[in-house]
């Protein structure tokens, strides 16, 4: 799903140009606890919201990114773009007050103060499409606004904490030091701002969103020093995508390379010339686990770029084709060197975490603390533990509770956006584990139960379509209770539990 969207550069010169970023509340689904520019999705209303001198041709589409913008500029930083009868500040606020508790619409606003919207006062920046690892992505248009020097933004506490005008390369460097998280589009259009005359900027940053829009990979960087690149992967549904990781600075490893379609290996060599290009050694492949839509590319990765893959021992049957497969055992610690804030002794530590596979490695950078997981949490659906597949979920969850102590920053999953409060997530997969097992021991003490019945009963929440899979957990949650001797179980002439029955 593709969601259309507008966010606004709110700018003013001072010594040096600055740019106006706001603190998204933590508990914000979409980048909370990053820093921002104020914006937000288009909505039906925006569509009944006049707006004059708009570029020649521009239909409705365009026309409501206009409007939007200048909707989310009141509504989040009091800042107000409409034209007529001066309005009092104290009406104004009035109405922003009703309009962030839904007591009013734009439109309505707009109507009652016999206002108008003027395009022009929306410079158009550049449009930028959330790359494929999100269920819900953003079809996001970015403005420039310059407000007048009377009017400040001032930020109301609720889906914002507070806002500041920094120049882009305070903003960045304070990015780099681990003091300021900001969400990625806005590390990349900062980085092209940086350092350059207005002009300049729009041709820079328009001709990389339109470069993104052919298919180039995209530069998305939750934290300092490392690139997530999204590749499309067999993998099961409902993901469709399989993070890679370029992590490090003046060297890098590349992590979890899933891709067997040459299309989409081909984006990836593509990817890591230009990181070569500018001076950076390719020092190695990392394998979380030896899954298929991890490794579709390993092997000719390495052979491609003549480096050494590092994985746990037990992956090592899957990766039999690269030759120099180093192993890679708990503890163990892989150097990268020099940090982006300059500091030495950069290092990346690999954790085992069995229970997804017997062979899984998390991996916990130094300098900023990102924990890369792999397959051990997702926002999607639950991890699929398979029993048939090398799954234990006694495993799987002493693993998950070694990452809730390692977690205190960001967290890089394989399937889904990385997460600013990694713990957070951690915790929500060990409740979600823990609310399965009781919805199993519950539908126990009811009477015995066939597997067939027990996944119907547990997860009637999930597609139909999922239950085959949804089975296979299933059966790693009866093991778990019966090696804990809460249920006791017949198994049929196949080897499968026929019929589980509570264990007291």
């Amino acid at each position: 799903m593709i969601r259309k969207a507008s966010a606004v550069m709110v700018t003013r010169l001072q010594q040096d140009l600055e740019v106006y970023l706001v603190s998204r509340n933590v508990e914000l689904k979409f980048f909370g606890g990053y820093e921002a520019f104020p914006g937000g999705s288009i909505i039906e209303d925006d569509a009944r919201v006049p707006i004059s001198h708009l570029p020649e041709n521009a239909g409705q589409e365009v026309a409501s990114f206009y409007v939007s913008a200048a909707r989310e500029l009141f509504e989040e930083a009091g800042l107000w773009l409409g034209h007529g009868i001066a309005v009092g500040r104290e009406a104004l606020d009035e109405y922003r007050s009703r309009l962030i508790n839904g007591n009013i619409t734009f439109s309505q606003i707009i109507h009652q103060t016999r206002h108008q919207l003027d395009a022009r006062d929306l410079e158009p920046v550049c449009r930028i499409t959330t790359p494929p690892f999100a269920p819900v992505r953003f079809e996001t248009q970015f403005f420039r606004f310059k407000p007048p020097a009377s009017a400040l933004p001032v930020i109301w506490p609720g889906e914002l904490d507070h806002g500041e005008f920094l120049s882009p390369a305070v903003a960045l460097q304070n990015w780099i030091e681990g003091e300021l998280p900001l969400a990625p589009p806005v590390v990349l259009i900062l980085q092209h701002l940086r350092g350059r005359p207005w002009d300049s900027f729009l041709i820079a940053v328009r001709a990389m969103a339109d470069s993104y829009a052919r298919g180039h990979l995209h530069q998305t960087f939750f934290t300092p020093g490392t690139l997530t690149v999204p590749l499309q992967t067999r993998t099961r549904p409902p993901a469709t995508h399989t993070n890679a990781y370029l992590i490090g600075e003046q060297q890098f490893y590349l992590m979890d390379p899933g891709p067997e379609d040459a299309r989409e290996q081909e984006r990836l060599f593509a990817l890591i010339n230009e990181t070569l290009q500018l001076g950076r050694e390719f020092k190695g492949i990392i394998v979380t686990h030896g899954h298929p839509d991890h490794i579709g590319a390993a092997e000719p990765c390495a052979r491609h770029y003549r480096v050494p893959a590092f994985t746990h021992p037990l992956n090592a049957h899957a990766l039999s084709g690269i030759q120099d497969l180093r192993p890679l055992q708990d503890a163990g610690r892989l150097p990268l060197g020099i940090a982006p804030d300059g500091s030495p002794g950069w290092t990346l530590t690999a954790h085992h975490t069995p229970g997804h596979a017997p062979g899984h490695l998390c991996f916990q950078e130094s300098r900023y603390q990102a924990l890369f997981a792999g397959d051990m949490v997702s926002r999607l659906s639950s991890i699929l533990i398979d029993p048939d597949n090398g799954g234990d979920m006694v495993e799987y969850l002493q693993s998950l509770e070694r990452l809730q102590r390692l977690a205190s920053g960001a967290l890089y999953p394989a399937h889904v956006p990385p997460q600013l409060n990694g713990r957070k997530l951690i915790e929500q997969a060990i409740s979600h584990r823990q609310k399965r097992e009781e919805q199993v021991l519950e539908a126990l003490r009811k009477g015995p139960q066939n597997l067939d019945q027990l996944v119907e009963k547990v997860y009637f929440d999930v597609d139909r379509i999922m239950w085959p899979l949804a089975s296979r957990s299933l059966l790693a949650i009866l093991q778990k209770l019966k090696r804990e001797q809460k249920v006791r179980e017949m198994f049929s002439v196949f080897g499968l539990p026929d019929s589980v029955r509570h264990g007291h």
